[in-house]
């Protein structure tokens, strides 16, 4: 059995697809925010990677969190030892 897909179902698809990720994105610039909060809150505090994210979180998913994690650590806003996993505001 083959199943045909209308033009009109691949626009709703697609449509689903960027809301999706319309909405991955605002969820991962909330936990941006909340990341640079918690650290700039305490700024003395050595943070492991695992603990800021579990501070960070604030109801979101785990998965939103690393990401906010890694677009942050990429864009040179955090440091992190590897031999201690210690994180800092850069």
């Amino acid at each position: 059995m083959s199943t045909t897909v209308s033009p009109t179902d691949e626009i709703l698809q697609e449509e689903g697809a960027e809301a999706t990720l319309t909405a991955l994105a605002s969820e991962v610039a909330q936990a941006e925010s909340n990341l640079r909060a918690v650290l700039k809150e305490d700024e003395g505090r050595i943070w492991t990677i695992r603990d800021l994210q579990d501070a960070a979180a604030n109801g979101h998913s785990s998965s939103v969190v690393s990401i906010a994690f890694l677009r942050l650590l990429k864009a040179g806003e955090l440091t992190v030892d590897h031999a201690t996993q210690a994180v800092r505001i850069a």
